[in-house]
């Protein structure tokens, strides 16, 4: 992953690794086009007039660019449950976690994430979780039932210097950051993703209610959206 500056097109590969329901997906497109509206609006907070262009792949579908085309991009995102790093990702014990939740910050959070807050509110809907954070890795907090609610590697050295565009800074000091929350979900995202789950008898009724009335608390996606954008160096 590499900086950009103001000013300029930044070229990012979207992996989609999992496919929204149809009708979320007609109303609001694949995941990866859901995080590019977030980024878009982080954009926007931050006053940058960079300009944000996608390449989408469908990983689901088999379709991956070649390695040696991925040095052209400024940042990969990906999208949807995954494994990497040598961690361990299992059922979570806790339980699920449904709409916004909230965040208990380690300093290294506040750090990364560029808040001055001990806690941040984020929308979810999952039941997997980290339970082993990958080594050389560090935590930016979590919530009582899930510890690891995201994680960030750091270049191991200072961070190489790319000649991509004239004055063409570095990028920060964050190579990889993750998220177990979703920044690009809204509360018609995740009311949306529990219908099917309590038809199916997934969700209990109960459960089911609790996560609509959760979903529709406010929460800070954008804060999250900026700090992938600085990690851009944007």
């Amino acid at each position: 992953m590499v900086g950009v500056m103001a000013h300029r097109e930044v070229l990012l590969a979207v992996f989609n690794n999992d496919t929204p329901a149809d009708d979320i997906n007609q109303k609001y497109g694949s995941y990866g086009e859901m995080t590019l509206t977030v980024l878009n609006a982080g954009l926007k907070a931050k006053s940058s007039d960079a300009i944000l262009r996608p390449t989408f792949f469908d990983v689901v579908n088999g379709t991956l660019p070649p390695m040696k085309e991925l040095a052209k991009f400024d940042g990969l995102v990906l999208t949807g449950s995954g494994r990497a790093l040598g961690g361990k990702v299992e059922l979570n014990q806790g339980g699920w976690e449904i709409g916004t939740t909230d965040i208990t910050l380690s300093e290294a959070g506040k750090t990364y994430l560029e808040t001055a807050s001990p806690t941040l509110s984020m929308q979810e809907v999952h039941r997997d979780h980290v339970s082993v954070v990958p080594a050389d890795c560090i935590n930016l907090g979590g919530s009582p039932a899930t510890p690891c609610q995201g994680f960030v590697k750091l270049y191991s050295s200072a961070a190489p210097t790319y000649t991509t565009a004239p004055n063409h800074p570095t990028p920060s000091s964050v190579r990889i950051l993750t998220s177990q929350f979703h920044p690009e979900f809204t509360e018609d995202i995740v009311k949306m993703l529990i219908e099917p789950r309590e038809e199916s008898g997934l969700f209990t009724p109960e459960l089911a209610k609790w996560g609509r009335e959760n979903s529709e608390k406010p929460h800070d996606g954008l804060v999250m959206a900026e700090a992938i954008l600085s990690a851009l160096g944007l």
